[in-house]
């Protein structure tokens, strides 16, 4: 239930506020009819389930994160100061997507936008990931993909 109420910090000057209360768990955030937009009902409950599915081969893990076994394992070479070091990835884990990477996401070129959402959701460099996505079979980027649309849902 949203209230106006005014606070009188001892001045003369009254600031009036909106105050939300979010005490009511699974209220949508949609204004209600009549009411002014930054009004938001908590009496309504939106029950829409999730459109996006994951991968029948995605794993929810205990921590919220969710990994994808690859169905081909990707190596790639990483060049140090004392050489190249190779690293094999068998599995991708996604972890809970925030506005920042929703903002980068959206920020990258087309061509980009795929390595760009992969790095975001499994904390992998976009360096890194640009290599590992051009190695990736097409399932494993359609699966990844699928996951990513479940997070960001």
């Amino acid at each position: 239930m949203a209230k106006n109420v005014m606070i009188d910090e001892g001045g003369d000057d009254a600031v009036d506020e909106t105050v939300i209360d979010e005490t009511k768990v699974g209220a949508s955030a949609k204004p209600r009819a009549g009411a002014p937009a930054d009004v938001v009902d908590e009496d309504e409950v939106d029950d829409q389930p999730k459109k996006a599915k994951l991968p029948p081969r995605a794993i929810v893990n205990e921590d919220g994160t969710i990994s994808l076994p690859l169905s081909e394992p990707v190596s790639y070479g990483i060049k140090t100061a004392s050489g190249i070091r190779r690293e094999t990835l068998d599995e991708l884990v996604f972890h809970p997507l925030y506005g920042a990477d929703l903002r980068i996401m959206a920020q990258a070129s087309d061509e980009m936008k795929g390595p760009v959402a992969l790095a975001r959701a499994t904390r992998i460099a976009t360096n890194r990931m640009v290599v590992i996505f051009d190695k990736m079979r097409e399932r494993d980027v359609k699966a990844a993909t699928d996951i990513i649309n479940f997070l960001a849902e």
